[in-house]
């Protein structure tokens, strides 16, 4: 299986991860996960999770968008093998039936156990593949095809236009044809009646595009270029936008000591490697730490937050970027909190009250 996966905007908060593999990576909405437009079994394996971390993105800004780079696209072209009578493949040849006669394979290409051809928008190179691999595809003279079909269901088509599966004759008319398109990407966004609802987590994000969204349509996608939103029908494939979220809420009342020792003890059952601390807060974290925060059952959450020393520091280390703490606070109220009302600001309570508190994967 071949895959191009471009994980970005890794920080404290989770990770987005734009994802286009294989058979599986175009996929439909229907696929993903967390309620009844998405049964079991996401596409958003993009990273090793725990606890059913892994989602389609909600999206919180739109620098969020802004910053995936989603121009990355697999084609199929009329570039094939057939077998002949001993069931052994011949050599490639386009649809006319001409034999491929310049050499512009992908570094390790071709794979000789594989029969169709496309080609990878990033290195504008030729590639083998699965046949039954779900695709983009390009037809002469129609141009980029942004419907994910299988390499056989492409060709019919494009046969269906009165045209075939795209044929080229050197590395220039490969470079001049593959461009930079502008093709939907599933987002965790989908119609619930007549509200639109993300599959995780809580957003006011929208930035549908002129006439959208559809009403006829009702899972959401974000284009890749011009990075506005159009709804689809929930069925078709589409490369996807994963979200990774590295936070886990601990629905239960401790001291700040003991949030702490909770956190640093939490381990994954599959990925030991995987080390917990209370969360720190970073300004530019603070609204996507905080739709994480309202699903506490207490008001107030523990965070990493602590007077030791004659100053405030946050426990793991980071920068502390808030400058309204109490430069000697009272005994009582030398541990950090955040509020579910707050508004950009750390609060420092008791640290012997109790209260659930927020651990966060390193």
């Amino acid at each position: 299986m071949s895959a191009a996966d471009v994980p970005i905007n890794v920080d404290l908060v989770g990770c987005f991860a734009f994802t286009l593999l294989s058979s599986s990576s175009q996929t439909s909405s229907g696929d993903c996960a967390g309620h009844s437009m998405f049964p079991s079994s996401p596409p958003c394996s993009c990273f090793p999770s725990w606890n059913g971390d892994n989602d389609l993105a909600t999206v919180y800004w739109q620098s969020d968008i802004e910053q995936q780079d989603m121009s990355i696209y697999n084609s199929w072209i009329g570039l094939h093998r057939e077998t002949d009578a001993n069931q052994a493949l011949d050599g490639w040849t386009w649809p006319n039936g001409e034999n491929l006669n310049f050499n512009a394979w992908d570094y390790g290409e071709p794979d000789w156990g594989q029969r169709c051809g496309y080609v990878n928008y990033n290195s504008k190179r030729l590639r083998s593949g699965d046949c039954e691999n779900y695709f983009f595809f390009i037809c002469d003279n129609l141009g980029f095809i942004p419907e994910s079909k299988m390499w056989d269901e492409a060709k019919d088509y494009c046969q269906d236009k009165n045209r075939s599966l795209a044929k080229f004759t050197d590395i220039g008319d490969i470079n001049s044809h593959v461009k930079k398109e502008d093709f939907p990407v599933w987002i965790g966004l989908y119609r619930d009646g007549e509200t639109w609802r993300w599959s995780a987590g809580t957003s006011g994000y929208i930035n549908w595009a002129l006439g959208e969204p559809k009403n006829n349509s009702d899972c959401a996608s974000v284009l890749s270029v011009s990075k506005q939103m159009a709804a689809q029908n929930c069925s078709h494939r589409f490369p996807f936008l994963c979200y990774w979220n590295n936070l886990v809420v601990i629905k239960e009342n401790k001291t700040w000591e003991e949030a702490l020792d909770h956190c640093r003890a939490l381990h994954s059952p599959t990925h030991q490697q995987f080390r917990y601390d209370l969360i720190s807060v970073q300004p530019e974290d603070y609204n996507k730490i905080m739709a994480v925060v309202t699903e506490a059952s207490t008001e107030e959450v523990w965070t990493g937050l602590r007077f030791l020393a004659g100053k405030w520091l946050w426990v793991n280390g980071a920068d502390m970027k808030f400058s309204n703490l109490a430069q000697c606070p009272p005994t009582v109220q030398r541990c950090g909190v955040l509020r579910k009302t707050s508004t950009h600001s750390i609060e420092t309570r008791d640290c012997a009250e109790r209260r659930n508190f927020v651990c966060y994967r390193k």
